[in-house]
């Protein structure tokens, strides 16, 4: 059988397929039915990497991501994006950057911020204050990176 704790409105208490936090009234929507654990891998779309590898935990719509990448010598002009997370960021501002994360550990020599695009599967990577950061400043440099968002 099911262990049902209700106190008032609170209730926790098994769901058939997962565990519903919250109130009786909406189980469906209060069920935590998703959690997922994987790999992927994280892609440079103009310069491409040395390696690169990343893996993930997906509970409910949250999504937490490592990412492990080198880039290679290069001579590219555009900035530094990472492509490939392994699901859809929600867009809940029209394209506003509201996710994000942080570095682990860079052989980069400045402060970096680390953002997650809404609406898709793309971390940007850019100079404190916001600045593009180019791929040519980027021979040889490697990034641990960790991002938290929401998936659609």
């Amino acid at each position: 059988g099911d262990l049902k704790v209700s106190t008032g409105d609170i209730f926790f208490g098994t769901a058939g397929k997962g565990i519903c936090l919250g109130n009786t009234a909406n189980v469906d929507a209060n069920t935590l039915d998703d959690y997922e654990e994987g790999t992927f891998t994280p892609t440079q779309p103009t310069v491409g990497f040395n390696s690169a590898s990343g893996t993930y935990t997906k509970i409910g719509r949250l999504v937490t991501a490592q990412i492990f990448c080198t880039l290679p010598t290069n001579g590219s002009g555009q900035y530094f994006v990472i492509d490939g997370l392994p699901f859809t960021a929600i867009n809940p501002l029209s394209g506003s950057d509201v996710q994000g994360g942080y570095v682990i550990y860079s052989t980069y020599g400045a402060a970096v911020l680390v953002r997650v695009n809404c609406g898709g599967t793309r971390t940007v990577v850019n100079g404190i204050g916001g600045a593009n950061i180019q791929l040519t400043t980027l021979d040889n440099v490697n990034f641990r990176l960790q991002v938290h968002y929401f998936s659609t």
